[in-house]
C-alpha cells in the first residue's frame, strides 16, 4: 500500500495525505507559542470523541495566517472570521470521522512505513537526497522536538489516506460505461444564441434616487486621509552639470594616486614540473600571483637561482630568469585615466558639499523650500493628492516618501522632512502643502459617480428583463420582440473543445439539458449572451468493446476516476452516520452553525 502511495506521489492521494499532514503540522506549529494546557471545554463531539476549544483555536490561528498570506496580509472581517472558523471546525470533524472509520476497519501503518514516507517527503529533500538537518529542524520547530509525536501523527494521516487509495486502486469500469463516457465526451450540441447590447440611451434617474443611494451607501464615499506635498530633488545629474576639471586638477590627481599609474615589477620564471620531469616554458608573473612566503623568497632571489615553492603551489620549484622593475606610466599616456579620476573626485566633493548644504538650508528654513531651491538651483515641484497607500508609480510610490509625508513632524507641525535618499541615490526633501482628513464626501461631489452607477444598473436590469421576456415568450410573441429590438438568432454547433466561445460559455452550454434549455450570462459590462439549446448529437462509440480509447488514457485513468467517486460517496455516508454534536454555548458565542458551513468543503 505504501509503495502505491509513493508511486502516485503527484496524484490526488498525495494531496489528501499532504492535507492531513499539513493539518497535523499546523497544530504542532503553534504549541510552542501556546505552551502547556489542560483539558478545556469541548466545542463539538464526533462519535463521542471531543474536539476542544483550544484545539480549534490552534487550528484557526494557522488557518487565519494562511488566509492573510493569500489576501496580502489584510485582516479578515468579522464575517470572514466566522466562515473561517466554521471551515476549520469542519476540517477537524472530517479528520475525526475518517480516523474513527479507520480504527473500525483495523487499518494500520507501521512506524517503519511512516519513517519511509517521511524519508521521501519533498520538504526533507535537498539535492535529491534526504536531509537530516531539514528533518531535525522541522521536528524542533513544528513537532515540539519529538520525533515520536511526528511519527505517530504521520501514521494516523497515512491510515486515513488508505481509504482513498483503497477505492481508487480497486475499482473497475465496465464496457458499456466506457462507451457511454465516450459518447458524452465527444457529443456535439446545436445552439441558438443572441447577443444583447446594453442600450446606449441613458435611463432617467431622479434626484430622489440619487439621494437615496447616497444615504444607503455612504461607506462607499469615504474619502481617506490625503496629503499634497512640495519637494525638491538633488540628483547626481544636476551635480555633474557643474563639474569642470582643469589641467591642474588632472595633474594633482595623477601625483596623489601614483600607485594607480604604476606598472608593478614583473618576473620571468620557469617552474619544475615533477610529473613531466622538466621545466615549464618561461612565464611573466607579478608578486601577488604567489603566496606571501613565496613572494618574500622571490624578492631575495637573484637571476638563475631557484627555490622550493610552498605546499599550496601546484609546482615544486621556481627558477628566476629576468626581472622588469616597476614602471610609472607618464602623465601624457595616463592623461585620460587621470582626468576621469579627477572628475570623479570633484564630483564626490561637490555632491558632499551640496547634500550638506541641502540639509542645512532645509533645516534653517523649516517652513519653506524656496530658499533651498533657489540657492541650489533646484526646481520646486508639487504632487497630486495621495493617501497613505501611495500611488502605483512616481515618488509617491516610494515607502520612505510616504513615511515622511505622514510623519507627525511634517504632517502636524508643518516642518520640512529630513533628507530622504531615494532608490536611485538622489536626495529629496518634502513638506506638506495641503492635508485633507478622512471624511465622507458631500453628495454634490459624488453626484456624477452615483448617476453613472444607477444608470449602468438600470441598463443591466433592462437587458435582463428583455432576456427573461425572450425566454418566456411563445413563438409569435418572441418573433415580435426580436423584430422590435432588431435581434437575429445566430446558430452554432459546438464541441467541448470549441474555441469559438470562451471556455466558461462552452462549459455552461454543455451543462444545459432539454428541461432547462436556456442560459444567460454577462460577457462584459455591455454585452449579455443568451443561449438556447436546440439539439444534442450523441457521438458514436469508436472503440472495441471493453477497450479504453487512447485519448482517454492521456486525460483520465477511468477506473481511478470511478474509485474517487466511490470514495466520496463512502465519505458522504460516514458523514450521514456520524453523531456530530456542536456545543450550544459555542453556537451562541461564535454565531456559527455547523449546518451553515461552506458546502463546497463537504462531500456532495
Amino acid at each position: 500500500m505504501l509503495q502505491k502511495l509513493r508511486n502516485r506521489a503527484k496524484s490526488w492521494v498525495a494531496i489528501v495525505i499532504i492535507f492531513f499532514l499539513a493539518l497535523s503540522f499546523a497544530l504542532w506549529g503553534v504549541q510552542s507559542y501556546l505552551g502547556h494546557h489542560t483539558a478545556d471545554a469541548k466545542v463539538a463531539t464526533v462519535n463521542g470523541k471531543a474536539i476542544t476549544g483550544k484545539r480549534l483555536k490552534r487550528a484557526y490561528k494557522i488557518a487565519e495566517y494562511k488566509w492573510r498570506i493569500s489576501h496580502r496580509l489584510a485582516l479578515p472581517s468579522s464575517n470572514d472570521r466566522a466562515i473561517l472558523k466554521a471551515r476549520v471546525l469542519q476540517m477537524l470533524v472530517a479528520n475525526e470521522i475518517l480516523s474513527g472509520a479507520a480504527q473500525r476497519a483495523h487499518l494500520t501503518v507501521s512506524k517503519q512505513q511512516a519513517a519511509l514516507w517521511l524519508h521521501d517527503f519533498p520538504i526533507f529533500q535537498q539535492d535529491g537526497k534526504f536531509s537530516w538537518s531539514r528533518y531535525q529542524n522541522f521536528i524542533d520547530n513544528f513537532a515540539s522536538g519529538s520525533e515520536v509525536t511526528l511519527l505517530k501523527n504521520v501514521q494516523e494521516d497515512l491510515v486515513n489516506a488508505q481509504f482513498y487509495s483503497a477505492f481508487s486502486d480497486s475499482d473497475f469500469i465496465l464496457p458499456h460505461e466506457i462507451k457511454r463516457i465516450e459518447q458524452i465526451v465527444n457529443q456535439k450540441r446545436s445552439v441558438d444564441y443572441l447577443l444583447l447590447e446594453k442600450t446606449s440611451k441613458q435611463p432617467p434617474i431622479s434626484k430622489q434616487q440619487i439621494s437615496d443611494y447616497y444615504q444607503q451607501h455612504q461607506a462607499k464615499f469615504i474619502q481617506p486621509e490625503r496629503v499634497k506635498i512640495a519637494y525638491i530633488i538633488l540628483s547626481s545629474e544636476e551635480v555633474q552639470k557643474h563639474v569642470n576639471v582643469t589641467e591642474q586638477d588632472i595633474t594633482q590627481a595623477y601625483y596623489q594616486h601614483t600607485s594607480l599609474f604604476t606598472k608593478p615589477a614583473r618576473y620571468q620564471v620557469i617552474y619544475w614540473d615533477d610529473q613531466a620531469s622538466k621545466w615549464t616554458s618561461p612565464k611573466w608573473i607579478v608578486l601577488n600571483q604567489l603566496e606571501k612566503i613565496d613572494q618574500q623568497n622571490l624578492l631575495e632571489l637573484s637571476s638563475g637561482k631557484t627555490f622550493t615553492l610552498s605546499a599550496k603551489h601546484p609546482y615544486k620549484k621556481l627558477k628566476l630568469l629576468k626581472i622588469k622593475s616597476q614602471q610609472v606610466i607618464p602623465l601624457k599616456k595616463a592623461h585620460l585615466k587621470a582626468k576621469l579620476l579627477a572628475k570623479q573626485k570633484k564630483l564626490q566633493q561637490n555632491w558632499d558639499n551640496l547634500s550638506q548644504k541641502l540639509a542645512e538650508l532645509t533645516y534653517m528654513h523649516p517652513k519653506e523650500l524656496k530658499t533651498a531651491a533657489s540657492q541650489l538651483g533646484l526646481r520646486l515641484q508639487t504632487s497630486d493628492y495621495f493617501t497613505r497607500e501611495g500611488n502605483k508609480d512616481g515618488i509617491t510610490a516610494i515607502k520612505s516618501v510616504l513615511q515622511a509625508s505622514f510623519d507627525p513632524e511634517t504632517l502636524d507641525k508643518g516642518n520640512n522632512s529630513d533628507v530622504i535618499t531615494l532608490p536611485d541615490q538622489h536626495l529629496l526633501v518634502l513638506r506638506i502643502l495641503a492635508h485633507q482628513k478622512s471624511n465622507i464626501q458631500a453628495q454634490k461631489q459624488v453626484h456624477d459617480i452615483i448617476l453613472k452607477q444607477l444608470q449602468a444598473t438600470k441598463q443591466r436590469e433592462q437587458t435582463q428583463i428583455l432576456a427573461r421576456q425572450i425566454m418566456s415568450s411563445k413563438y409569435s410573441a418572441l418573433k415580435k420582440i426580436l423584430k422590435q429590438h432588431r435581434l437575429i438568432w445566430q446558430h452554432r454547433q459546438l464541441e467541448r473543445q470549441d474555441t469559438f466561445m470562451s471556455p466558461v460559455v462552452v462549459e455552461q452550454i454543455f451543462s444545459l439539458s432539454p428541461r432547462k434549455p436556456w442560459h444567460g450570462m454577462w460577457l462584459d459590462n455591455n454585452r449579455y449572451l443568451l443561449v438556447r439549446l436546440r439539439h444534442i448529437q450523441t457521438a458514436k462509440a469508436s472503440i472495441e468493446p471493453g477497450k479504453i480509447p487512447k485519448s482517454f488514457k492521456s486525460k483520465w485513468h477511468l477506473p481511478t476516476a470511478y474509485g474517487e467517486v466511490a470514495a466520496l460517496l463512502y465519505e458522504r455516508r460516514l458523514w450521514q452516520k456520524a453523531r456530530i454534536v456542536v456545543d450550544p454555548l459555542y453556537h451562541k458565542q461564535q454565531s456559527l452553525q455547523l449546518s451553515n458551513m461552506d458546502q463546497q468543503n463537504k462531500p456532495d
